[in-house]
């Protein structure tokens, strides 16, 4: 198999922290790549070390280097910096950011424009953080794609992402204390790097007649939490880190692999590791090598998932019942959790019926309409009032948390109860996104789509996260049947989806995430639209409704 593999590595982005730890990741990953047989023309570094200066245009003519070759079938790109996390968006921050807010690697529309290159198998290695920006400057950052805008067509690739940590969450370097008070370790690398080198044997998996072994990324991306814990708590030091490594993967779970070996014949086992401790570069520890106590331990359990726990919390709520009360009209918006202010329907009539529900005169040649709603917490949202429905929105902790729907009544004009089951279903998707979990991991597309059209007519909104979900399983071919019967596309599902360019409602992101993808589809929105506050679901400050009321008047008179 053909491979290539890009290393990025950034100590220093504009005013923020150096980082110590960065050439020693870069190592650790150039050493696996020797191990591997990757030839030095199929391996690109670049650096800031000795005061260089990493951009965005080198990192992309690296990659499209790779990509022209049109015989590659695997793409590694690792990066060791800052990052930050922006509205569920994730930037990889290089040497001139924050400063200049381009230069910064995009992952989504990276990962988006990385499914048309043509390499069957992508994958992005990220030991950076995923916290939000600290300052008004970072938050400035748009960043750019480091792969072609090719055309769409064909089968799309396959993008496995491996973060350091969990969403919010920063990724840590630490002093090492064999070296010296100026050495530091890229924890999560030192581990991956140690996986892919075949330092853990449990995860080796014999295929064939035997003689192989193969690191598949599946496996791989559900052991990291424990194998890192294992790695933190073997050091010896009193570390109060509390670091959990996340990722997605949309590879074939019994095709693709990352690092292959003849059985018996790891890097490790094959002295490597050694090699690397004696020329001083990665493995100038114990801990990137193999030994003895390679495999996992089993009496030290990974540390207690909080995220987990805090999803299966919100989904709970979430689930419970409510009753917004008689609707005397077509459509309405119920929120719970905050109260309304005032309404803004721009060309339909509206009005306000109590301070948590809004009532919306739709009808057939009119069943759907952009509504402006400014909530009593300081805040406003942009959400389609749809015909026939009561949508509900959920605020908590000064943020849009979710948006469902359901079908009114005939006769009483009530919120119908949904099924039971669906509810339950439906609030685990929902509390699951807004944590950054993966939910739709390893289901099936296809399944997806038939729930949907079960489904999605009484409870559209279910097409804003399944549009999401098949985009990260490179399936943006099926999103377009996402559609509603009598309404124009959800905004979000024409942007997952591929190459759709017709009316939608409304005239931005519903999900917070949508807004990094921008660039790539409606850069027109981007640059005439307020910045949104950080939120599941898009919010402003009500500052922003005097800009916003004027958008809604010319997008819904297009």
């Amino acid at each position: 198999m053909e491979r290539a593999v890009v290393l990025i590595g950034v100590h220093k982005s504009g005013d923020l922290p150096r980082l110590e730890a960065v050439d020693r990741g870069i190592d650790h990953m150039h050493d696996w790549a020797k191990s591997q047989g990757i030839p030095d023309t199929s391996v690109r570094i670049l650096s800031d070390t000795e005061g260089g200066i990493v951009r965005s245009s080198a990192i992309y003519e690296a990659v499209e280097s790779f990509v022209n070759r049109r015989t590659l079938e695997q793409l590694i790109v690792y990066f060791c910096g800052h990052g930050v996390n922006k509205n569920y968006g994730e930037y990889w921050l290089l040497s001139d950011a924050p400063d200049n807010p381009n230069e910064a690697v995009n992952l989504a529309v990276s990962m988006a424009l990385a499914e048309r290159c043509k390499v069957p198998h992508v994958v992005l290695i990220s030991d950076a953080c995923r916290t939000a920006p600290a300052s008004i400057r970072c938050d400035s950052v748009y960043g750019s794609s480091i792969f072609p805008n090719r055309p769409t067509g064909g089968a799309a690739a396959s993008t496995d992402v491996f973060y350091a940590c969990r969403l919010g969450d920063p990724s840590f370097e630490v002093p090492d204390p064999d070296v010296s008070s100026e050495a530091y370790r890229a924890l999560y690398t030192e581990v991956i790097a140690k996986a892919l080198k075949g330092g853990y044997p449990k995860l080796l998996e014999a295929a064939g007649d035997g003689r192989e072994e193969y690191v598949r990324p599946f496996p791989l991306k559900h052991a990291l939490p424990e194998l890192l814990s294992q790695h933190i708590g073997g050091l010896g030091a009193a570390l109060t880190v509390n670091q959990r490594p996340d990722g997605t993967v949309t590879s074939d779970q019994q095709v693709a692999w990352l690092s292959r070996f003849l059985r018996g014949a790891t890097s490790s086992s094959l002295g490597l590791e050694a090699a690397s401790d004696d020329s001083g570069g990665a493995g100038a520890s114990d801990d990137s090598g193999a030994s003895d106590s390679s495999d996992t331990p089993e009496e030290t359990p990974p540390p207690a998932d909080p995220v987990s726990a805090a999803a299966a919390a919100a989904a709970v709520r979430l689930a419970h019942s409510f009753d917004p009360g008689v609707i005397d009209a077509p459509a309405a918006v119920h929120v719970r959790g905050a109260t309304f202010e005032s309404v803004y329907p721009g060309r339909v009539e509206a009005s306000q019926l109590t301070d948590q529900l809004v009532q919306v005169r739709l009808t057939n040649r009119q069943p759907d309409s952009s509504v402006l709603l400014h909530l009593g917490s300081g805040h406003c949202a942009v959400v389609p009032a749809l015909l026939g429905r009561v949508a509900t929105m959920t605020v908590e902790d000064d943020q849009l948390v979710d948006v469902s729907y359901a079908p009114l009544t005939q006769g009483n004009m009530r919120r119908k109860q949904l099924d039971p089951i669906y509810i339950e279903m439906r609030a685990r998707i929902a509390a699951a996104s807004r944590f950054g979990i993966s939910w739709w991991e390893g289901a099936s597309p296809e399944n997806l789509v038939e729930i949907f059209e079960k489904c999605g007519e009484s409870d559209p909104s279910l097409a804003v996260y399944f549009a999401h979900a098949l985009a990260s399983l490179s399936r943006r071919d099926l999103v377009s049947r996402l559609q509603l019967r009598n309404s124009r596309m959800l905004f979000d599902v024409m942007l997952m989806g591929d190459g759709f360019d017709g009316p939608v409602v409304p005239f931005l992101p519903l999900l917070s995430r949508g807004w990094a993808l921008l660039g790539l589809l409606t850069p027109d929105v981007r640059l005439s639209a307020p910045i949104p506050h950080n939120s599941h679901w898009t919010l402003f400050a009500d500052t922003e409704i005097p800009r916003l009321r004027e958008l809604l008047d010319l997008r819904e008179a297009m």
